[in-house]
């Protein structure tokens, strides 16, 4: 992911206002260069062509669902998170999220391959509410699910443009 859901929402809404054509096309390459998602749905690729002024919840959901990962809200503030330990020398300064993980791994001499295959095992053909998932990126959000959001989107978006930067 290069670009924030908000960034990625802006373009998108300042693309549709002054062009007609190709915004299909247009939100496809936001998907793979913003995202790096290159196997968008129709189906998702559609919720963003018909109601672009939720996009930035639809850009959002696109990567938590993948990342399988929920958030109480899909904003991204790219303010550095302090993390404090005492006794890990090895662990200071500026670090990638994902580094921490690995650090974690490393110091506390934990495989996590087993427990990884036995989650990619239970995630085949999981159920949300009952429905039965065909696909491991989990249920496309409903409307009502759009609905409980959108008010505090669509207000964000009504006179000032979102932050430039991912």
């Amino acid at each position: 992911m290069s670009s924030s859901a908000e960034y990625l929402a802006h373009r998108l809404n300042s693309y549709i206002a002054n062009n007609e054509n190709n915004i299909r096309q247009y939100i496809s390459e936001l998907v793979q260069d913003g995202l790096g998602i290159m196997n968008a749905s129709d189906e998702e690729l559609q919720l963003l062509l018909e109601a672009p002024q939720r996009s930035v919840y639809y850009f959002a959901d696109m990567i938590s669902r993948r990342a399988q990962i929920g958030w109480s809200t899909h904003g991204h503030s790219a303010v550095d998170v302090n993390i404090y330990s005492t006794g890990a020398k090895s662990l200071h300064g500026n670090h990638e999220n994902t580094e921490i993980g690995d650090f974690l791994q490393s110091y506390l001499d934990v495989d996590v391959q087993p427990i990884t295959e036995e989650l990619v095992e239970k995630l085949k053909g999981f159920s949300i509410a009952g429905e039965h998932q065909t696909a491991w990126t989990g249920k496309i959000p409903s409307e009502a699910d759009f609905e409980s959001v959108s008010r505090h989107y669509e207000s964000l978006y009504s006179d000032a443009p979102p932050p430039l930067s991912g």
